[in-house]
């Protein structure tokens, strides 16, 4: 009995592998993505236009949300840039915004708004990533505060 214990302990425990290596995945993505731009000024921006945009992806055509950031360069020209992100529900026109940019190509640069504001694949792997540890978790917890049966 007190292998078979140890064996379903080791089964609850491999379930938290993949909710942790999600987490870790989109901690790595996180920070590849911030650092895409190694050499990047960040100007203050603000949000001149939220708008939807259809794509075709293997599902067919759909909808992602863009904003476009209007903001000034370190010579003070003018510049914009636009961002597909995650969600505009916390974004509005008027918004200041943290606009990052290569100072060679102003126009290629990365809106940060928050959490939301990350790529798709870096909020899929952290949200995805916490409901996968919340069921082993969950089980573990019921395993053990479960009584003991005591045979005769």
């Amino acid at each position: 009995m007190k292998k078979k214990g140890r064996l379903k302990m080791w089964l609850i425990l491999l379930f938290f592998i993949p909710g942790v290596g999600l987490l870790i995945a989109a901690a790595v993505s996180a920070a590849s993505s911030r650092s895409s731009i190694e050499n990047a000024l960040t100007a203050e921006g603000k949000v001149e236009r939220v708008y939807k945009k259809v794509a075709r992806d293997l599902e067919g055509k759909v909808e992602r949300d863009w904003l476009r950031a209007t903001f000034t360069t370190a010579d003070g020209k003018p510049a914009a840039v636009e961002a597909e992100v995650f969600s505009t529900a916390f974004v509005s026109v008027g918004d200041a915004v943290t606009v990052r940019y290569d100072a060679r190509s102003p126009t290629k640069g990365r809106v940060s708004a928050g959490f939301f504001a990350e790529p798709y694949h870096i909020v899929f792997l952290v949200l995805f990533g916490a409901m996968w540890l919340l069921i082993p978790t969950t089980i573990l917890i019921f395993v053990l505060t479960r009584p003991l049966k005591v045979q005769d």
